[in-house]
């Protein structure tokens, strides 16, 4: 009987204290948070001043007017735009490719970067500029090397590409695949630092 009530006292002496943590006391604290934003914007439109249907073409002439863009972005973005000229038999026929436009009144804020592509020399956005500038005209100008003779009765036509990328962290590198190398690297630079990297 003294064996067991040893090992009762034994028993308890371990058992109560890990029961209750060896009567340490201690702090803890477990909490959880979280936070959003609404991500910034890309976006614009193309705005084209055109020329009436019924209106028809001799070399030299206006195929439209003025050419802006309506920037939506609330990110700061870079823009870009290309401009290539078609021909087609018909209005809505199949188009082809053809070197029979000109632009005429190209803004100052435009760089030709050598690739196709015309690129704005600043960041654009709502809060900068809601309505970029880019040609009074496009003209239909048949090359010299060119029979005049062979446009005749045809639909001349502009198509009008533009492009934006986020100016921040110079997406503009791999998105547009501009290499350090290219004509107008160094100032879609600037802008992507400008705005932080």
């Amino acid at each position: 009987m003294k064996k067991r009530k040893i090992l009762l006292i034994t028993l308890l002496a371990v058992l109560i204290p890990a029961a209750i943590g060896f009567g340490y006391k201690f702090f803890s604290w477990n909490g959880t948070d979280n936070t959003s934003k609404q991500a910034m914007t890309v976006d614009g439109g193309i705005n084209i001043n055109k020329i009436a249907d019924d209106v028809m073409l001799l070399p030299g002439d206006k195929i439209c007017g003025e050419i802006q863009f309506n920037i939506k972005s609330t990110a700061t973005s870079l823009l870009r735009v290309k401009v290539e000229s078609f021909i087609s038999d018909t209005k809505d026929g199949a188009k082809s490719g053809a070197d029979v436009c000109k632009l005429e009144g190209i803004d100052g804020n435009w760089i030709d970067g050598n690739d196709g592509y015309y690129y704005y020399n600043q960041g654009v956005s709502t809060t900068k500029n809601a309505t970029v500038p880019f040609v009074t005209g496009v003209l239909f100008e048949i090359p010299e090397n060119q029979d005049a003779n062979d446009y005749q009765g045809k639909y001349i036509g502009a198509n009008v590409q533009a492009e934006m990328v986020q100016a921040k962290h110079g997406v503009f590198e791999q998105h547009w695949n501009i290499s350090p190398n290219a004509k107008i690297y160094n100032t879609l630079k600037q802008i992507s630092d400008n705005e932080g990297n």
